[in-house]
């Protein structure tokens, strides 16, 4: 590789990473399609050899995600068995009846129940049995659809600021105590409730609702069986009560409950409890699996592309290559670092510099080795602008999946809800800058 070559190649990344974007976010390129062409486009950018385009962009890229394909298809199947069993109807039934004429309020209540669960859940399995109990409520209730996901990303991101489990990454990175983090997670929380707020009254009490669907799509109303009610519950309450009894009574590791492990008890339990004799039951699974497996294949695709993306930008031949223009900067100024960590938020997106689960994973290394700004206040930059990652991002398995669950495009997800992410990414930098600057 040419000097001129390798001076150039940090522009030529970026003009890459940028037209792909533009591509995906004006639809004239699907992100089923777009996504490994990004991929492919980037490592060639990035000067990776064919051999290894071939082998970790393509082949390996296309299996990184391979538990998130399995907890997709999990999640399918177990929807489906709450749905046939008439468990679905039955509460969609009850909260449209009861809730009357407070979205507002039953959407804020399952906010904060979503936020509470996700300092101890974590990954696509644990948003997907979420969600598989919440959605059909707020769509009962008339909440549009982009607010249902909106509000739902934001109470999940406001929940991981305080999963300790998150907290591991950023203490072995950049040294960090934990009582530094915490003390800056809480405040973030802080910024991120107040986020949440305003968009349920922006996108909820202003936006209005739709018509109820709930009493045209559900008739007559079937018998479940009372047990079979806890269907839906039953991957949660093994997944956080021994997260939560580990984490109290210091259990070691093996009692923690897999996702994964926890779905497939809950299709157990539907199945056991639901009514119909055994050919019933048998007929039950198949079916379910069959149309859940249908239902998944969608989100599955575009997870292979955003394997793909990961393994090319994670690659030292392409993240090192923007490492030494980032090492010329100098953010030790308070208003240096809001205004760059601030301007440059939406870098998160798309598994771009700021994304700690794309090119963020390299740069992020440099910018501590470097000394560009004190370590602890890297640490707090990446978390603030996470939200921006963990709310908006198209490219984030969970996502995808909440977009195809309610039927949306998930650019429109993330135009819905960027103003109030980046929002709390700036509050949560000038705390950081007031903290550790």
């Amino acid at each position: 590789m040419t000097e001129a070559y390798a001076a150039l190649s940090p522009v030529l990344l970026l003009l890459t990473f940028g037209l792909f974007v533009a591509l995906m976010y004006a639809r004239v390129m699907p992100a089923l399609v777009a996504l490994p062409a990004m991929a492919v486009a980037l490592s060639i950018a990035g000067g990776m050899p064919w051999q290894r385009i071939v082998t970790v962009t393509l082949s390996e890229g296309a299996l990184r995600l391979h538990a998130a394909y399995a907890a997709v298809i999990f999640g399918a199947v177990l929807s489906q068995v709450v749905q046939r069993a008439g468990v679905a109807e039955a509460i969609v039934k009850w909260a449209a009846e009861l809730s009357g004429e407070r979205p507002l309020l039953v959407t804020a209540v399952t906010a904060g129940v979503t936020m509470v669960l996700f300092t101890a859940l974590s990954g696509l399995g644990g948003v997907i049995m979420v969600a598989s109990i919440a959605f059909p409520i707020l769509l009962a209730i008339g909440v549009r659809p982009l607010s249902i996901a909106g509000s739902f990303l934001i109470a999940v991101a406001i929940g991981g600021l305080m999963n300790v489990g998150n907290w591991q990454f950023f203490i072995e990175t950049f040294g960090v105590q934990q009582s530094t983090l915490l003390s800056f997670a809480a405040a973030m929380m802080v910024v991120s409730v107040m986020g949440l707020t305003a968009f349920l009254w922006v996108d909820v009490a202003l936006g209005g609702r739709r018509k109820l669907w709930a009493t045209q799509s559900f008739a007559p109303r079937r018998e479940v069986p009372p047990l079979a009610f806890l269907t839906p519950v039953v991957p949660i309450v093994l997944v956080a009560g021994f997260t939560w009894g580990g984490q109290l009574r210091r259990l070691p590791d093996f009692f923690e409950f897999p996702p994964i492990a926890a779905m497939a008890c809950g299709i157990l339990w539907g199945v056991a409890t639901a009514n119909g004799g055994g050919k019933g039951r048998t007929q039950l699974v198949a079916a379910s699996a069959t149309e859940g497996i249908r239902d998944a294949a969608p989100a599955i695709g575009i997870m292979i592309g955003i394997g793909m993306v990961v393994n090319a930008v994670m690659d030292p031949s392409v993240a090192g290559k923007l490492h030494p223009w980032l090492s010329r900067l100098s953010l030790r100024s308070p208003v240096a670092y809001v205004l760059a960590f601030g301007l440059g938020a939406p870098l998160a997106l798309y598994r771009g510099p700021l994304n700690l689960f794309g090119l963020g994973a390299g740069i992020a290394v440099l910018l501590r080795d470097a000394g560009v700004v004190p370590a602890p206040a890297i640490a707090a930059a990446l978390l603030a602008v996470g939200q921006v990652q963990g709310i908006c991002d198209p490219t984030n398995t969970h996502n995808v999946w909440v977009s195809d669950y309610l039927g949306l495009d998930v650019h429109d997800v993330m135009k819905r809800t960027l103003p109030y992410a980046w929002a709390m990414a700036l509050g949560g930098l000038v705390f950081a800058a007031w903290r550790f600057l």
